[in-house]
């Protein structure tokens, strides 16, 4: 079940929790990733569940993408 998790953050280039490491707690996750498409850092919103659930949570996904893939360029990881 664990790899079949992995693999899907993998294949849509994010992650959730909910309550999995903080009781009450949601997360959103991005990576921060090197040439190599390695992943070296993430970035990640978290917040109570009562306020961070569904769309709202998923509506930050963007402006994390677009976070991290500035946190890349800024640390000169990639070429463009």
């Amino acid at each position: 079940k664990l790899l079949q998790e992995l693999k899907l953050i993998r294949e849509q280039g994010w992650a959730t929790s909910f309550g999995e490491r903080i009781d009450g707690v949601s997360c959103l996750a991005v990576p921060v990733v090197d040439r190599q498409n390695k992943v070296v850092a993430s970035l990640n919103i978290l917040g109570p569940y009562t306020r961070l659930r569904g769309e709202r949570l998923m509506g930050y996904l963007d402006v994390l993408k677009e976070a991290a893939r500035g946190i890349t360029g800024r640390l000169g990881i990639l070429d463009s």
